[in-house]
């Protein structure tokens, strides 16, 4: 058990510090850790690579619009994890396999590639729906929200990659902002806000 040790204080670490930074009070920390940019040529390559796919039309048919993630944030995030797991790996891949060695570092290497499989099959499915006043997708707990844009009252842009929905009745959901036609999206935010304003 000593072996998974530095990935349990990772995460003892990493999860608070995410759910603070989630947090509406924390509004200010995200937007000027947002104004900095990326901070090199290798943050702006993945930015960029990110948003590759953006300009492309999103689906739709008869008052419902599908907006998929972009194959640039596709591709960057799988990169990413098989990165990750190869590094972590008990075998040696990318490293002696120092982190989690062991009959213990394999269990929870197993169950870290299962957490970046689900992560990576959400990703991969993900989908954005506009159908009239309401917006449908499944968050990562793979539950399905349904949102009334007649409700939605303002909209903040979270960060590289997602948009932060804030709604009349004090409810909030984070969508991902890089998909294909996010030009078309942000717009149709935009315009419902606009419209709630009025009334």
């Amino acid at each position: 058990m000593e072996t998974l040790t530095p990935l349990f204080l990772y995460l003892l670490v990493c999860l608070p510090l995410a759910l603070l930074l989630r947090h509406p009070a924390a509004r200010w920390l995200r937007q000027s850790l947002d104004r900095r940019g990326p901070s090199g040529l290798d943050d702006w390559a993945v930015h960029r690579m990110a948003r590759m796919g953006e300009e492309e039309p999103s689906e739709g048919a008869l008052g419902r619009e599908v907006f998929a993630a972009t194959i640039g944030l596709r591709a960057v995030v799988t990169a990413l994890v098989g990165l990750l797991l190869a590094i972590l790996s008990p075998w040696p891949v990318l490293s002696d396999g120092l982190p989690l060695t062991g009959s213990d570092g394999r269990i929870g290497y197993a169950l870290l590639c299962v957490i970046a499989g689900c992560y990576l099959y959400w990703l991969h499915s993900y989908r954005l729906e506009l159908r009239g006043h309401w917006l449908l997708y499944r968050d990562m707990g793979f539950r399905q929200r349904n949102l009334d844009l007649r409700q939605l009252e303002h909209v903040e842009d979270s960060g590289a990659y997602t948009l932060r929905l804030y709604f009349h009745d004090g409810s909030q959901a984070e969508v991902l902002q890089r998909v294909r036609g996010a030009v078309r999206l942000r717009r149709r935010l935009a315009r419902a806000v606009e419209t709630n304003r009025k009334l």
